[in-house]
């Protein structure tokens, strides 16, 4: 059982009257109407419209002329109209709503009498976002969509984000040096994959051309992000509009095009990448019923180069092994150094098939009401695949190295409701389930077979991890309500995660050997007359490989946005 209590509270001084505090899955819009004095209008009727998209909001100003509208899907298409009678009406069109972003609006009323005297009210006001909650950044759907994307990976446009980094010995994503304690939302929905938090892969479904936008947060975010302490990659998914778009794409690489490896004797593998796929955006029913689709497959044909390079018992190019490193008898020493080298400088056939499709229905029956239904699935084979460096100084490429076949699939429904001007309900549930089963390639072994052998730390047999299978499935219940009252917007809610990890290893089940030097290894490896043990360290794991384990979670937040005065906003959660 683990309890994690955050707490926040930040004091700001809006001086332009516009913030971003960031939200889950969506956006939002708020603001204040006030009079040529300062002072908030109540009962003052807004209607937010988006004609791409066919969604309508109409809300009421409170008594401190406050109005809030959260949980709306991500468009740069919105216009904001507000009347009141006895006032001149003001509207602002096209106007851009972001994921994870509020954008506020003060906005001056004046009498309709006096309306032809007043300067034009939109000339003094624009939707700027200047001030944040946080250290955040969007990835806007131009940067996903233009940017060259090496492997077309979500982790490589994280990087853009402050204080994200990526470990040069892994590729795995770190925020402010931090690798476990991270949390990726797709549409407010938890999708982080629990198996390996320090594996590649921000999130491998999700392909870049199935995405709108996602904000990556890289520290201080707000009370209702609870599944990390660390970053927050909060990305939202591509949806139908009112108009018909389809696209095909296809990224080609000859790998003999690329570079070699600058530390891999000059070595260029064979093969070539391709990535290929379609998205296809319609209105079924316009203004009402909207589908998006995306497909994409992967076909990865490639090499990679096996080398040993380690001061202790191979010489500096990692190209031979000096015969005085060993001192055991001639033909101890001839043995194993052939044994060595028969894995050194070893090309490495692998390859990639991976095939992953998206859909999203979205239905808005009335103003009030919006249903959204999607899902996701992937499958991805890798011969020879789970080392992914072009060249591996270390033994990495062979026996260290194994077949993988991973599959994720995901679904999700959501209904928002805006139950009053000034009332919201955001509800979401979602099934998650991933599958890893890693084998070893026993054609790729060494004599030795199946155990596994530490060499002074360069592994020379089968990686003691492998084989292994692992299977996490999760079910997440998700509600939020926001509600303006007065100068407050209050948000509160919880969520429920519901977690079944199962998993099917068991480390060095054939036993683990580690030697210190090469004379020693020699000495165990062939002609052990004496039937001495030269090793230095022994390990072995015995019993049921099957282990199963459900954790159930539980996260709720209460965060109010108070506007102490015109240009103060208080925002605390819990």
């Amino acid at each position: 059982m683990r309890r994690i209590l955050a707490v926040s509270l930040l004091a700001l001084v809006c001086a332009a009257g516009a913030y971003a505090q960031a939200v889950a899955g969506s956006g939002a819009i708020t603001g204040i109407v006030r009079d040529i004095y300062g002072d908030g209008i109540p009962e003052v009727t807004l209607v937010l419209s988006n004609s791409s998209i066919g969604a309508t909001r109409t809300m009421m100003t409170s008594d401190d002329g406050l109005f809030a509208a959260p949980g709306l899907a991500p468009s740069s298409t919105y216009t904001l109209k507000v009347t009141k009678k006895g006032y001149a009406d003001w509207v602002i069109k096209d106007f851009d709503v972001s994921v994870g972003e509020t954008v506020n609006f003060r906005i001056p009323l004046v009498k309709a009498d006096a309306a032809d005297s007043q300067a034009d009210p939109l000339s003094a006001l624009t939707p700027v976002q200047d001030t944040k909650t946080g250290l955040s950044a969007l990835i806007t759907e131009g940067q996903l969509a233009g940017l060259p994307v090496n492997g077309r990976l979500v982790d490589n446009l994280v990087l853009l984000a402050p204080a994200v980094s990526m470990e040069a010995n892994t590729g795995v994503v770190a925020f402010r040096g931090q690798t476990y304690t991270n949390s990726v939302l797709l549409d407010g929905i938890n999708i982080t994959n629990g198996f390996y938090p320090r594996e590649t892969g921000v999130a491998p479904f999700l392909g870049l051309d199935s995405l709108q936008e996602l904000q990556v947060i890289s520290a201080a975010a707000t009370a209702e992000f609870g599944h990390g302490s660390g970053g927050i990659v909060n990305a939202v998914s591509s949806g139908g509009t009112n108009s018909f778009h389809v696209a095909a794409y296809d990224y080609f690489n000859s790998h003999a095009m690329n570079s070699p490896d600058r530390y891999g004797n000059n070595f260029k593998p064979a093969g070539q990448r391709q990535q290929a796929g379609a998205s296809i955006g319609t209105p079924i029913a316009p203004d009402k019923f909207f589908f998006f689709g995306n497909f994409e497959l992967v076909r990865d044909n490639s090499e990679g180069l096996n080398r040993i390079v380690n001061p202790v018992f191979t010489d500096s190019t990692g190209n031979g092994i000096p015969a005085a490193n060993c001192t055991a008898t001639a033909l101890q020493c001839t043995s194993a150094i052939n044994f060595i080298k028969s894995q050194m400088n070893v090309v490495v056939p692998r390859s990639l098939h991976s095939n992953t499709a998206f859909a999203k229905f979205d239905f808005r029956p009335s103003d009030t009401d919006n249903f959204t239904v999607e899902g996701a699935l992937e499958h991805r084979n890798a011969p020879n695949g789970v080392e992914t460096a072009t060249v591996s100084p270390n033994n990495g490429l062979l026996g260290n190295n194994a077949s993988y076949t991973g599959s994720t699939q995901f679904a999700k429904v959501g209904f928002t409701h805006a139950s009053s001007g000034n009332a919201v309900n955001e509800a979401r549930a979602a099934w998650y389930k991933d599958t890893l089963n890693i084998s070893p390639n026993y054609a790729l072994a060494p004599s030795t077979g199946p155990a596994s052998i530490n060499l002074a730390g360069t592994p020379l047999g089968e990686n003691p991890r492998y084989p292994s299978k692992l299977t996490q499935q999760r079910i997440s219940f998700v509600d939020a309500f926001t509600l303006t009252v007065a100068s407050n917007t209050i948000k509160l809610g919880a969520d429920v995660n519901s977690n079944q990890d199962h998993m099917d290893q068991l480390y060095a089940r054939y036993g683990e050997y580690y030697y210190g030097s090469l004379t020693a290894f020699a000495n165990d490896f062939s002609n052990n007359v004496k039937q001495f043990k030269n090793y230095n360290l022994f390990d072995q794991t015995f019993g049921s490989p099957v282990s199963s384990i459900r954790t159930m979670g539980i996260h709720a937040f209460v965060h109010d946005t108070w506007k102490a005065t015109s240009r103060l906003l208080v925002n605390g959660g819990l």
